[in-house]
């Protein structure tokens, strides 16, 4: 647990977390498993 952080090289997802509101980050993460095929799309878009 002493280690440095150290971010990935090629991340798969980048988030903005002053510019965006977490709603928004969460839809992103959301649209990419989606994208991914990881959850199924909804049709009421929720």
């Amino acid at each position: 647990m002493d280690d440095p952080y150290e971010p990935p090289v090629n991340p798969e997802v980048v988030l903005d977390t002053v510019g965006v509101t977490p709603e928004q980050n969460a839809r992103a993460i959301i649209a990419y498993l989606e994208q991914k095929g990881f959850l199924v799309p909804t049709t009421n878009g929720r």
